[in-house]
């Protein structure tokens, strides 16, 4: 079962099918996996704004695997710069599927020893065997887009080996996946999903699952994106104004996600059966939120003390945190 995508960009990305899931109704939370390594190739690396950029690996392996969920997160191990993949699985006396993946890593001789990062699955497309993640480079050799054609490249230097390993990925490149799983479930209707622009490929993932699968659920799903600038996400998110219950943009600098959500939080006033004429936001059973990691606590204690939500309908995933290496 296919349902075209609501999103003009979607000549980018195959069709969702329900066959990319493990379980497309997802009316719990997913099941832990049993997690396993897929070496791939790196397919194809292009930016979609001028600083956003998108890689795309490749393995047969990926054309039997299947989503727990739309918002899955994956570990990425990206070899030493001019060196083949090394698996950990050859220095470990572990079966592979019971290996704590960082403890394993971490035993590697330092020659070898893949660099461990984690990113959120964009799209599977598993006629291809394809993978597809985005990744935000921060203004960090920005690369010129047909939006934006005359794009300064930064001269700043990564800091970080993951940024550094996608900044200068190419095809044919080799590097590790560690399956892991989904987080986010529709048992309840009526959602508000909070993302920054680490959490946003999340966020455009669970829409096209609901408009491919359970259109109907979209009129009662809120969205509120924050992010520094347009450039910072996947072009067309407004084409899903419509559709959706709200569509909320704020712009604010990285480091300061975490009060900008709370200012706009503190605006709200949730629909109730006494207070339902001065509503922004109707009524939510449950809240997704992941990104930073001030920011998600924000969304979280607002809606546990405000909103008088129950903890169990809140999902909360820190990625990062300002002034801090990504995990």
């Amino acid at each position: 079962m296919t349902f075209p995508s609501h999103d003009p960009s979607s000549h980018e990305n195959p069709q969702r099918s329900s066959e990319e899931f493990a379980d497309h109704q997802l009316l719990r939370a997913p099941h832990p996996q049993n997690h396993r390594l897929i070496p791939v190739t790196v397919h194809s690396v292009d930016y979609l704004t001028d600083t956003l950029l998108r890689i795309v690996v490749h393995a047969e392996e990926l054309k039997s695997y299947a989503l727990s969920g739309p918002d899955e997160f994956f570990g990425l191990l990206m070899p030493p710069p001019n060196q083949p993949f090394s698996s950990p699985e050859d220095f470990a006396a572990t079966p592979i599927e019971g290996l704590n993946i960082r403890a394993a890593v971490a035993a590697m001789p330092p020659e070898v020893r893949p660099n461990l990062r984690w990113y959120t699955v964009r799209y599977l497309d598993k006629t291809r065997g394809l993978l597809a993640f985005d990744v935000a480079t921060h203004g960090l050799n920005a690369q010129p887009t047909d939006a934006s054609p005359h794009a300064e490249p930064s001269t700043d230097t990564p800091t970080g080996p993951g940024i550094s390993w996608c900044l200068s990925a190419q095809p044919g490149d080799p590097a590790g996946l560690w399956t892991c799983q989904g987080l986010w479930h529709r048992e309840h209707r009526k959602q508000l999903l909070v993302a920054d622009p680490s959490s946003l490929p999340s966020v455009r993932a669970i829409l096209e699952y609901l408009a491919t699968l359970f259109p109907e659920q979209l009129a009662d799903t809120h969205v509120i994106a924050v992010t520094s600038s347009d450039f910072d996400s996947e072009p067309h998110l407004e084409v899903w104004r419509n559709a959706l219950g709200s569509l909320t943009k704020i712009t604010a600098p990285s480091e300061g996600y975490a009060q900008a959500i709370a200012e706009h939080l503190a605006n709200i006033v949730v629909e109730s059966s006494r207070n339902q004429q001065h509503k922004l936001l109707p009524e939510v059973d449950y809240v997704w939120v992941a990104g930073e990691g001030d920011f998600c606590k924000m969304v979280r204690s607002h809606a546990i003390k405000t909103w008088r939500l129950n903890k169990d309908n809140i999902l909360w995933c820190p990625y990062w945190f300002v002034g801090k290496a990504r995990p």
